[in-house]
């Protein structure tokens, strides 16, 4: 079979712009893939900081209520923590207010041993914290292995403040 040459030049050229749009396109998806992952990420960190401030607030407020642990026993710490967070207008609304973003699965506070003081997912208080791989672990996976996470089956991630 034999091809005149303004019909190899013009497959040719076809075959040029088309892969000049599919490169430019999956250069622009990659592009778009990593803002949008970056900006849930910093939505995501600003979200962990808000709760944590007002954690932090929930217990000072507490400690000025004269509240205090009935005793240095840690399950009585934890009590006492859960109480004053639990109690808490202010962190309640917040929580509540954050959830209702479609990024944002939950938000739980856990003591140092993982379990759960309070929580947005009822079923988890008292219980130790699902286990879930940290945000960055999707963050730092590669262009491909991200698209299958976003379009595989749904997955939920952690992001944790130290």
């Amino acid at each position: 079979m034999h091809l005149r040459l303004k019909t190899k030049i013009t497959l040719t050229i076809a075959l040029l712009v088309l892969a000049v749009v599919g490169v430019n396109s999956a250069i622009s998806l990659a592009t778009l893939t990593r803002q949008v992952i970056h900006q849930a990420d910093s939505r995501a960190s600003l979200v962990v900081q808000r709760i944590f401030f007002q954690t932090q607030s929930a217990l000072a407020d507490a400690a000025r209520q004269g509240k205090a642990p009935a005793s240095n026993r840690p399950a009585d710490a934890r009590e006492y923590a859960r109480a004053a967070l639990e109690e808490n207008a202010s962190l309640s609304s917040l929580i509540d207010a954050e959830v209702g973003d479609p990024l944002l699965y939950e938000v739980t506070i856990v003591d140092s041993e993982g379990t759960a003081l309070i929580s947005s997912d009822v079923s988890l208080a008292g219980r130790k914290g699902p286990s879930r791989p940290p945000l960055s672990q999707f963050i730092n996976a590669g262009f491909f292995r991200q698209l299958r996470i976003i379009y595989g089956p749904q997955q939920t991630y952690a992001v944790a403040y130290p």
